[in-house]
């Protein structure tokens, strides 16, 4: 039976993760692999490190939407 291809971010960044837990684990084996096996831990770690930047930047819209709100609200009220 044929597996489904995983499609979304989350699924292909954790099927990465796995590849690269096996490879560490039978680097012995597999030296010819150093080079591919070093390429993906460091597009893993920009990804970890671009998702904890998207994170903070999905906050801080969050709370520039608050504040925006507010002073719409606010600028009503003001000016009726």
């Amino acid at each position: 039976m044929a597996t489904k291809r995983e499609t979304t971010d989350a699924g292909v960044v954790g099927n990465l993760q796995r590849l690269q837990g096996k490879l560490d684990a039978n680097s012995a084996d597999l030296p010819h692999l150093e080079a591919p096996r070093a390429q993906l831990r460091a597009m893993l770690t920009r990804f970890e490190e671009l998702s904890k930047q998207q994170g903070a930047m999905r906050a801080g819209k969050q709370e520039a939407s608050k504040e925006i709100r507010t002073i719409i609200t606010e600028g009503q009220r003001l000016g009726n």
